[in-house]
C-alpha cells in the first residue's frame, strides 16, 4: 500500500538533485546552507548560492552577493535562473519577501522549487516540501486518505536534545554580521529587526530576561490548579510569536486581535463553568506582554477569575488537561491532537488541510468540542514522518539533516571549491562563474 503513494523522502530527493544544476537562496541561520551545499554536490549536483547580508555571507563565504534593491530582485533572479540553467530552487521559508518573488519568477520559468521549514514533528525533524509549506503545502486534503497510513511503520528518529542554545548563538553570529555588513549589502530588507542592540541587549538581555524571572515567580505552584480542579474545564489557547509569518498570512491583524476573538465567542457561547487559559510563546517574551489585553477584554466581558495567563508551565501536561484547544495555526495543534485533545484552528495550517480539527465555528467547538479521530491522526504524522520530513535539526552540526547519510570526514573537510561574486544590478548574473571542485 505504501508503495503506491509518493514520497519525497531522501530516496526520491536523491532522484531528483542528483547531478542537476540546484540555486539555494537564504537558509536557516547557522552553517546548515553550507552543509546542504556539501551533500548536493556529493550527488554530483552543480549548487549556487546568493547571499544577501552579511550573516548569509559569514555562515557561506563563497556565494554570490545580492548587493542590488528588492525591486531589482526578480529580473537578477530571474536572469541568474536563466543563465545558469538552474532545475531547482532551494529555499528556508517561503514567505520571506525575498523568497515570495523569487518563488513566482521559478514558476514562470518552470522551475521546481524546494522549501525548508521548521518540522511538522517536533523536536526531531525538519521539513523539507516541493512547492510551499503549511497553507501552501501540496498535501491530501482527505482525513480518509490518512487512516490508511495508521498502522505504517516509521523508524524512530534519533533525539535531537535542546538546540534553544545552539540556535540563539547562530542568531546572535548572524545579527552582528549582517549589521557590521550593511555597507557591502546598502538595499538589503530584513523580513524582522534584527539589529544586535536593540535585540541582543535590549530585548532579549533585558526585557526578555527580567520577564522570564517576574513570570518564572509568577508561575510557580501554578500548575496544580489546571491538573486538579480546572483539569478538562478549561480551553487552552497557545500563542503565537508576534512576528510569524503564520500570523501575518492569517485573516486576524496580529495576535491581540486573534486573542480579542477568542475572548469575545468565549463571553457568548463558553460555559460558565469552563475557562480559558492563555500560554504565552516562549520566543516572544522579548516582544510582547499581553497582561494587560487579557486584564482589559475579561473586565469588558465579564470573564474575570476565568481567564488565565501563563508563560513556563509545561506544554504536554497542559494539553493533556484540556478541554479543548484553540490555535491559529500554530504547530501546538497537531501537538494536542497528538494527546488527544480536540482541537480547534481559525487559520490553515497542514493538519487542516487534512481536516483533523474541529470542522465548525469556535462558538459550536466552545460548546461541544467533540472528539479527535485517533486513526486519522496517528496515519498523518506517519505519513508526514514519510513522505516530508527529515531527521535532525538546523542548528546543531552532530544533528544536521543529511541527503547522503552518514560521511566518513566531517563537512567541513568535503566542502568544495566554489566560485563568487558580487552583484548589483539584475544584469550582473551574466558574469557568474559555475561552481566547481
Amino acid at each position: 500500500m505504501n508503495g503506491s503513494v509518493e514520497l519525497y523522502g531522501v530516496l526520491q530527493v536523491h532522484a531528483e538533485f542528483r547531478g542537476r544544476r540546484i540555486l539555494l537562496l537564504q537558509g536557516p541561520v547557522g552553517p546548515f546552507f553550507s552543509h546542504l551545499c556539501t551533500d548536493l554536490e556529493d550527488l554530483n549536483a552543480t549548487v549556487f548560492k546568493v547571499n544577501f547580508n552579511g550573516g548569509d555571507a559569514t555562515y557561506y563565504p563563497d556565494g554570490i552577493d545580492y548587493r542590488g534593491t528588492l525591486e531589482e530582485w526578480p529580473d537578477f533572479v530571474r536572469q541568474l535562473m536563466r543563465t545558469e540553467r538552474i532545475d531547482h530552487v532551494v529555499l528556508f521559508g517561503d514567505q520571506r519577501v525575498y523568497h515570495r518573488l523569487a518563488v513566482e519568477e521559478a514558476k514562470a520559468l518552470k522551475v521546481s522549487v524546494h522549501v525548508f521549514e521548521e518540522g511538522y514533528l517536533r523536536p526531531n525533524y525538519v521539513t523539507l516540501e516541493r512547492d510551499g509549506v503549511n497553507a501552501r503545502s501540496n498535501m491530501p486534503r482527505s482525513r480518509g486518505f490518512y487512516r490508511r497510513f495508521a498502522k505504517s511503520s516509521v523508524q524512530t528518529p534519533r533525539p535531537v536534545g535542546h538546540v534553544f542554545w545552539f540556535a540563539a548563538l547562530h542568531a546572535a553570529v548572524y545579527a552582528c554580521a549582517m549589521f557590521l555588513g550593511r555597507w557591502h549589502y546598502p538595499h538589503y530588507q530584513h523580513h524582522r529587526d534584527f539589529h544586535p542592540i536593540r535585540e541582543g541587549v535590549f530585548r532579549w538581555g533585558l526585557i526578555g530576561g527580567l520577564r522570564k524571572l517576574i513570570w518564572s515567580f509568577r508561575d510557580h505552584g501554578r500548575l496544580p490548579k489546571f491538573t486538579g480542579a480546572l483539569s478538562r474545564q478549561f480551553y487552552l489557547v497557545p500563542l503565537q510569536v508576534c512576528t510569524d509569518f503564520q500570523v501575518r498570512g492569517s485573516q486576524f491583524d496580529g495576535v491581540e486581535d486573534f486573542i480579542g476573538h477568542v475572548v469575545k465567542t468565549f463571553a457568548k457561547h463558553g460555559q460558565k463553568r469552563h475557562h480559558l487559559v492563555f500560554k504565552h510563546h516562549p520566543l516572544d517574551r522579548a516582544y510582547r506582554d499581553y497582561t494587560g489585553t487579557l486584564t482589559k477584554l475579561a473586565k469588558e466581558h465579564g470573564l474575570e477569575g476565568r481567564i488565565h495567563y501563563v508563560a513556563d508551565l509545561h506544554l504536554p501536561t497542559l494539553l493533556q488537561h484540556a478541554r479543548g484547544t484553540i490555535v491559529l495555526n500554530s504547530t501546538v495543534g497537531l501537538s494536542s491532537l497528538q494527546h488527544g485533545t480536540p482541537t480547534c484552528a481559525l487559520g490553515t495550517a497542514v493538519y487542516t488541510l487534512a481536516r483533523l480539527t474541529f470542522e465548525r465555528s469556535l462558538g459550536h467547538f466552545l460548546r461541544n468540542p467533540g472528539k479527535v479521530d485517533r486513526e486519522a491522526v496517528r496515519g498523518f504524522c506517519r505519513y508526514l514522518a514519510r513522505k516530508n520530513q527529515l531527521e535532525g535539526s538546523f542548528y546543531k552540526r552532530s544533528h544536521f539533516p543529511s541527503l547522503v547519510g552518514d560521511r566518513s570526514l566531517p563537512a567541513t573537510q568535503l566542502r568544495p571549491a566554489r566560485a563568487t561574486g558580487s552583484y548589483g544590478s539584475a544584469a550582473a548574473p551574466a558574469a557568474a562563474t559555475r561552481w566547481s571542485r
